[in-house]
C-alpha cells in the first residue's frame, strides 16, 4: 500500500493496482456499521448513492461501492463476518469484507424465493412453479453452489432455524441440511404413517434433536435422531376452519417452546418429552415471518410492521416500520426494555 498526496494505491500481485481517492462523503451519511471484528466501518449515504468501506486503525478509505437505485440498500453482515451483503429490492450483491465485489444474485420473482442464513450469510434459493423445481445453497463468500437439488414436484416446503440447519420437505421425504457446507445431515420418509404423508411443513430445533411436522389441523413432534413420535396435538374435527397455516413453525432457542402460525394468530406451545401444551394464542393480522431474538423475545413481521413480543411475560414490547429486518439488528445485542424504550 502506497499513499501520496491524499491518494492511496493498493497493489496486489494478482490484481491490477487500484487508485482510491481518500475523500469523505459529499452528502449526509444515513448510517454506519462496524464489521464483526471491529476493523472496518461501512458508511452509507442514500443521497450520494454510495457505501464507503473504511479501515478503523488509520481511517483509510478502502473502497467506494456505488449503487444506481433510488431505493435504500440494506446491509447485512453475517455472524461469521466473512462477507458483506447489500440488498436492493430483489437483488443481493455479495462483497468481501473489504468491499471487493464477488457476485450479484436475484433473490425473488414470481418463481424464485430465498432466505439468508444469519450465521454464515449463505443463501438458500428455491424455485417452484416451473418445469424444473430446485433447491440450492450458495456460499456467500465466493458465490459458488454448495448444493443443488433437483426436485420431483413443485409441492415442497423449505424451513430453517438460526443454528444453520435448513429443512426441505418433499412429497415423500424430509431432509435437513447444514447451511454452511450444504451437506445433508439426515432424512426421514413421510409415507410410513398415515399422518406423515399429509405434512405441509416441517422444521427442526436449534440443537437438531426435535422435528415439528404440521398440516392444517395437526402438530407432531418427533425425535429427530430416533425418528419416533414424542407427542401429537390435533384440532377437533368439530371445528370447520383449519387451525394452522402453511407458514413455517419456529422453535425457541432452548427448544422448549414452539410457535406455529395460524391464519390470523400465532399459537405458542410448550414442549416436553411426551406432551404438547397450548399455552398462548397471539392475535395478529397477516403474518410475514416469525424470528427468535433470544430466550424470551420473538420478532413478528406482519405486512411490514415489525413487532417485538415477549413470549414469557406475554406482552408487546415494540411495533415499528423503521427496520426492514429488526432481527438482524437485535439478535446479538443484549438490551433492557423499560416501557417502549430500549437501552443497549
Amino acid at each position: 500500500v502506497y499513499t501520496f498526496l491524499g491518494l492511496t494505491v493498493i497493489v496486489n500481485a494478482q490484481l491490477k493496482p487500484q487508485l482510491i481517492l481518500q475523500t469523505p462523503h459529499r452528502l449526509s451519511i444515513d448510517y454506519a456499521l462496524f464489521s464483526k471484528d471491529g476493523q472496518l466501518i461501512y458508511s452509507f449515504s442514500k443521497k450520494e448513492r454510495m457505501i464507503k468501506v473504511w479501515q478503523v486503525r488509520d481511517g483509510r478509505l478502502l473502497k467506494n461501492i456505488k449503487f444506481n437505485s433510488d431505493l435504500e440498500p440494506y446491509l447485512v453482515i453475517p455472524d461469521n463476518g466473512k462477507c458483506l451483503l447489500v440488498f436492493i429490492d430483489s437483488i443481493v450483491t455479495i462483497y468481501k469484507p473489504d468491499g471487493t465485489f464477488v457476485k450479484s444474485l436475484t433473490l425473488s420473482n414470481d418463481k424464485l424465493q430465498s432466505h439468508i442464513d444469519i450465521l454464515t450469510g449463505n443463501i438458500i434459493l428455491y424455485e417452484r412453479n416451473t418445469d424444473n423445481p430446485k433447491f440450492s445453497i450458495i456460499n456467500a463468500e465466493n458465490g459458488l453452489l454448495l448444493n443443488d437439488v433437483k426436485l420431483k414436484a413443485n409441492n415442497f416446503s423449505v424451513s430453517w432455524n438460526d443454528a444453520g440447519i435448513v429443512c426441505l420437505k418433499q412429497l415423500d421425504k424430509l431432509t435437513w441440511y447444514r447451511v454452511d457446507s450444504g451437506e445433508p445431515l439426515d432424512s426421514i420418509a413421510l409415507n410410513d404413517d398415515s399422518y406423515y404423508n399429509i405434512v405441509q411443513n416441517a422444521n427442526i430445533s436449534s440443537d437438531g434433536k426435535l422435528l415439528a411436522l404440521t398440516n392444517s389441523r395437526t402438530l407432531i413432534i418427533l425425535n429427530a435422531v430416533k425418528k419416533d413420535t414424542l407427542a401429537k396435538y390435533q384440532q377437533s374435527t368439530l371445528l370447520k376452519s383449519p387451525l394452522f397455516s402453511n407458514d413455517q413453525t419456529v422453535f425457541s432457542l432452548n427448544g422448549q417452546t414452539l410457535f406455529v402460525p395460524g391464519y390470523d394468530s400465532i399459537f405458542q406451545f410448550k414442549l416436553s418429552t411426551s406432551r404438547i401444551e397450548l399455552t398462548n394464542k397471539i392475535s395478529i393480522g397477516s403474518l410475514s415471518s416469525i424470528k427468535i431474538i433470544n430466550d424470551s423475545i420473538v420478532n413478528i413481521d406482519c405486512n411490514g410492521i415489525n413487532s417485538l413480543y415477549n413470549f414469557q411475560s406475554r406482552n408487546w414490547l415494540m411495533r415499528t416500520r423503521l427496520f426492514n429486518d429488526i432481527s438482524y439488528l437485535y439478535r446479538s445485542v443484549k438490551f433492557d426494555v423499560i416501557g417502549n424504550s430500549f437501552y443497549t
